[in-house]
């Protein structure tokens, strides 16, 4: 047999074992498609538009135990981040491993487009580089779980609302010479006491983390607040992750240590969470205790407060909330005490937020009153249910009002008109615009196609 034919005769065998194998796999995904587009001029009727549109791709594939997934993002400017990633159990052990590949831009308002944002050009300015390797195993014994996350990442490499770049070899590009590569770990562990006490413990080895260690939702998640210990965000262009590696020497260094310790019971109706962080660059040490409280039923109340000295305990104050009062599902009222007196007086924000449903109808309505001054913004939604013959889909209405300075009277901001039309089991098709009294802010238009082999 000559080497042509065992050639031929071996990629023939290596393509149908290929097809085989992939015809034996799960094989799952979605296709998203979006575009944005913005009117060039708002003075006339009939317009020109400038547009954007987006590529997503996120398939898996499921072979022998292994899941293989590829996130790809593709826009006007080519392709603009790929994801690979492969996820496997071994046991008691979970392991994924992540590898992203990214081309850098500059320039955004945002990484991700807006109909809101007409101006949210981002600008390539190198070619699609390696750009960070994460690595995350999870392992649960004997009511322990025990987690590590290993980053080793460019930290150089920019965000998409840089307005400059790091440019080593003044090339007018961002590339392989630019780039600097770090490594950094978060090691974490929690369990359950036998009396139902939850205890975590993650430390970071030149390594930051979001901690956001409670939610409280309003209008269905369109508005909400959270608690926000400490905040990270690790962006590519349509991509992001709440983790990232912090340059520090030696290159093994502690960064920080968190602590919390939820679901300490006092009493039938009253329950404690208790977090702490501790920085080492500087020593800094941070603990907040919230309060729950069981209204016998009629609803809940959330109480935060902050120890940031053995000697200086407030309440606290500013976008979050001091107290958070769920009335049944229909009604929640929030006061952020803004000056720490602990009485409801000026510059105090009250918020008051309340729903409904009626024959099928969603109603929704969020209100913040700055006490002294009044009513400062408010938001109306309404959801109505699109069934003719049968449900297939949904009509959302939302408008803001907000408070003019000049006159004290609350005014018509804008309202956002959308359509979302279901077809298939996991498809959708929609179309929403937004308008003020005066012009178009923008319109955005997508599909989203979901597969399963």
């Amino acid at each position: 047999m000559s080497k042509r034919v065992l050639l031929l005769t071996l990629a023939v065998l290596m393509a149908v074992g290929i097809y085989t194998a992939v015809a034996e796999a799960g094989v799952e995904g979605s296709f998203t498609f979006d575009i944005y587009m913005w009117p060039q001029t708002t003075a006339v009727e009939v317009s020109k538009f400038d547009f954007d549109f987006e590529g997503l791709l996120e398939l898996s594939i499921t072979l022998s135990g292994l899941t293989f997934s590829n996130d790809l993002a593709i826009g006007i400017a080519g392709l603009e981040h790929y994801i690979g990633s492969v996820e496997t159990t071994l046991g008691a052990l979970t392991v994924v491993d992540e590898f992203v590949f990214a081309r850098p831009y500059i320039g955004m308002l945002y990484p991700w487009p807006s109909k809101w944002l007409p101006g949210n050009v981002g600008t390539p300015v190198g070619n699609m580089l390696f750009v960070k390797k994460r690595a995350y195993a999870e392992m649960t014994i004997g009511g322990l779980t025990f987690t590590n996350l290993a980053m080793f990442e460019d930290v150089n490499f920019p965000e998409p609302w840089d307005t400059t770049f790091t440019d080593t070899n003044l090339n007018g590009e961002y590339d392989s010479a630019d780039q600097d590569f770090r490594f950094g770990d978060i090691v974490g562990i929690s369990g359950t006491t036998v009396s139902g006490i939850t205890v975590t413990a993650e430390t970071g080895f030149c390594a930051e983390w979001r901690i956001r260690p409670a939610y409280y939702f309003l209008m269905g998640g369109k508005h909400y607040f959270y608690k926000q210990l400490e905040y990270a965000l690790n962006v590519i262009k349509k991509a992001a992750w709440i983790q990232e590696v912090v340059p520090c020497e030696p290159n093994a260094s502690f960064f920080k240590e968190y602590l919390a310790i939820e679901g300490i019971t006092i009493s039938d109706i009253l329950s404690l969470d208790v977090y702490s962080i501790v920085a080492f660059t500087p020593v800094d040490i941070f603990t907040a205790i919230e309060s729950t409280v069981d209204l016998f039923g009629m609803g809940t109340l959330y109480l935060w407060m902050e120890l940031v000295t053995p000697k200086d305990l407030y309440i606290e104050s500013g976008s979050n909330p001091l107290v958070f009062l769920t009335l049944g599902p229909g009604l929640t009222i929030v006061w952020a005490d803004s000056n720490n007196t602990l009485a409801i007086d000026t510059n105090d924000l009250v918020i008051f937020d309340s729903s409904m449903e009626l024959q099928g109808v969603s109603f929704a309505n969020y209100l913040e009153v700055l006490v002294g001054t009044g009513l400062n913004y408010m938001h109306n939604e309404v959801d109505i249910p699109i069934s003719y013959p049968e449900p297939i889909g949904e009509l959302t209405i939302d408008a803001e009002w907000y408070r003019d300075a000049a006159t004290g009277h609350l005014k018509f901001e804008d309202i956002d008109i959308g359509i979302v039309k279901s077809f298939g089991e996991h498809n959708e098709f929609g179309i929403n615009a937004a308008f003020n009294e005066d012009f178009l802010y923008g319109v955005n238009i997508w599909t989203t196609v979901s597969f399963s082999l």
